[in-house]
């Protein structure tokens, strides 16, 4: 039994033998074309290396990508300041028509105020624009003021003596002339025919 148990004590050495030999052998080269090995040693990398490798590709890579964003970033930056300006030149040629919408509403209500003014304070309106305020009651009060400035066309004397007997001489006013001086006074025609003798 002794026998047995060396034997089976030599395999178990023999395998851990074999395992750190395993371990301490390095790796060949691997042979050239023509099957022998080149006899350069393979380089070997260490894992300070490995790390200073992959450092280097990832620094590149995040380079890289930051610059597609910052590229990213002005593009998108343009296109907003570029869709800014048309919106600016569309709201300022909003806020031009409505500034004109304004102007002529104002103007035309300001017509209007000045048309009723005039007919209120007995104002030709043919001459209604000329009257200025800012409400009904300020352009009636500039339109008495108006027609208080003007000369007062004197009104004819009928009753006054014509020459040397009163009455017109014959051909001095035509019926038409009568006629509208009738009318500017106000009287029947017929009347100052008879007044002055006319028929």
């Amino acid at each position: 039994m002794a026998d047995q148990a060396s034997t089976t004590a030599a395999p178990a050495d023999a395998t851990s033998t074999d395992a750190t030999q395993a371990a301490q052998t390095t790796v060949t080269p691997p042979a050239d074309a023509s099957g022998t090995n080149s006899g350069t040693s393979d380089p070997k990398f260490t894992q300070a290396d490995l790390d200073r490798i992959v450092n280097e590709r990832l620094e590149r890579e995040r380079t890289k990508s930051q610059k597609d964003a910052a590229k990213a970033a002005a593009d998108a930056e343009a296109k907003v300041l570029a869709e800014q300006g048309k919106y600016k030149e569309l709201f300022e040629k909003q806020q031009a028509d409505l500034q004109a919408a304004q102007t002529e509403a104002k103007s035309a209500a300001t017509k209007l105020l000045q048309q009723q003014a005039a007919t209120d304070a007995g104002f030709p309106l043919k001459q209604s624009h000329r009257l200025v305020g800012e409400t009904l009651e300020e352009m009636v009060a500039d339109a008495k003021s108006i027609l208080d400035a003007l000369p007062k066309p004197a009104a004819p004397n009928i009753n006054a003596s014509n020459g040397a007997g009163g009455a017109p001489v014959a051909g001095q006013m035509s019926d038409r002339e009568i006629n509208e001086q009738a009318v500017r006074m106000g009287v029947n025609p017929k009347l100052l025919k008879q007044q002055y003798g006319v028929q």
